[in-house]
Parts: C-alpha cells; structure tokens; sequence
C-alpha cells in the first residue's frame, strides 16, 4: 500500500512516516510533500493508495489538493489532518467524499487502525478487479456459445452471481448482458462487412443467437439498422470508393 504524506510541518510527516514504518514495514511511503502543489508532482511520478493531507498549507492548501485529487483521481483514499481551529473545513471536505479526518496532535493508534481498514478495502478491490478480468478473458473466448450465462460466468470468477453481477458493472460500466451484447453485435458487424460468403442467419449462429429473428431484432436495436441494411451499406461504401 502505497502512501503520500501532505503538510507544511517537516516534523508531522517525518513523524508519521516513522511511526507508519515501525509499525507496518510492508506500507510504503512514496513521499512527503510540503503543500498540494508538490504532492500533485509527486503522484504525477508514483502510484498512491492513500493520501493524508493537512488544511492549512502554503501554495496549494488541503481543501484545494482534496478537490482535484477527487475529480481527477477518484481512486485515492483521502484523510484530511485538521487542527481544533479547522475543524469546520474538516465537516466540509468529508462532504467532497474524504475518507476520515484526524485531530492534531495524531494518535498514531487510531491512524494505524484507520489504514488497515483501507489496506482490507482495497485488497478486496483488487481481488473483484481480477475476477472481472478473468470474467472478461472467458466471455471473449466463450461468446460464440448460445448457452453462456451470468452463473456461468460467476462461478469462473468465484463469485456468487449477486455478487459477480455488482462487481462486473461496477468495473465495466455494463451488465453482464449488455457487455455480451455490444461484444456478440461488433463480431457481426466484422462478419458481415467482411465475410460476404456468410448469409444473415450464419452469422447470428456464429455470434451466438441460433434464431436469426431475435439476431435481428437486437442488432438494428443496437446498431440502427438490419443486418442486411449494415452490409449492404459496407458494400456500396466499398463500390463507391473504388
């Protein structure tokens, strides 16, 4: 897990990285930065799962760093350092979608507690990423079979198919239907654009869709025209440039 320490006191990061390397040697501290401005560099140059920010810095403070950080970064996990005095900025920036917020002076303790409970959240985003991953790898080899199905693709990836179902859109932007569709309907659009000895229906069999009425109904729903109007189109494109 990979670490950012943000705040205009040499002191306070120097602090926090000891005490983050004595107590987990495994967490890694990229860097410590003296205002948002510098910490922006830094994460320009390293990969950072987390980044723990004081409010009031020179240059760049906290609540401008917290900003960009979560329109341009939206991964990161975000603890704010706030003193008495800042408190109300603190409220305001766990309203921006920050992870927590820590009192100065820091109780080490209660930081470490908050940092394993990262380190086991984005352990288990990792895992779903892989799963999806292997999930995608399967459909794109297993597309062409009519039978496929979200159980079958979720006991692949070792989820239960609630589960795989959340994670899968979560991590495409698609359902598990929609993301086999688009794949099922670009194959046929290569099909018939470039295999003209295939006949309509052949190719919705290839894809995946042993009858060619719903073949038809899906590709013009997603597509905008029939199959037969998409190739005929490719045909007289390709006549006219010649």
């Amino acid at each position: 897990m990979n670490i950012l320490l943000v705040d205009d006191e040499v002191l306070v990061t120097r602090g926090l990285s000891v005490q983050l390397g004595k107590h987990k040697p495994q967490w890694n501290v990229v860097g410590q930065a003296a205002n948002g401005e510098c910490a922006i560099n830094l994460l320009d140059k390293h990969d950072v799962d987390i980044v723990v920010t004081d409010i009031c810095m020179p240059v760049m403070d906290g609540m401008e760093l917290t900003r960009r950080l979560i329109n341009t970064r939206p991964g990161i996990k975000i603890v704010i350092l706030s003193g008495y005095a800042e408190f109300d900025y603190a409220r305001q920036a766990l309203r921006y979608g920050v992870i927590d917020y820590l009192l100065k002076p820091i109780d080490y303790k209660i930081l470490i507690g908050m940092f394993e409970k990262l380190e086991q959240e984005l352990t288990g985003s990792i895992m779903k990423i892989g799963a999806v991953e292997a999930a995608v790898k399967y459909i794109e080899k297993n597309y062409t079979s009519p039978l496929l199905s979200l159980t079958e693709v979720a006991e692949i990836a070792n989820l239960s198919p609630p589960h795989f179902s959340r994670s899968f859109k979560q991590y495409t932007g698609d359902s598990f239907i929609q993301f086999l569709t688009n794949m099922r309907i670009e194959k046929a659009k290569q099909l018939l654009e470039h295999s003209s000895n295939m006949r309509v229906y052949e190719v919705g069999e290839t894809i995946g869709y042993t009858d060619k009425h719903y073949f038809n109904q899906v590709f013009k729903k997603i597509v905008g025209v029939t199959p037969v109007q998409y190739r005929e189109a490719k045909n007289h494109t390709k006549s006219s440039n010649i």
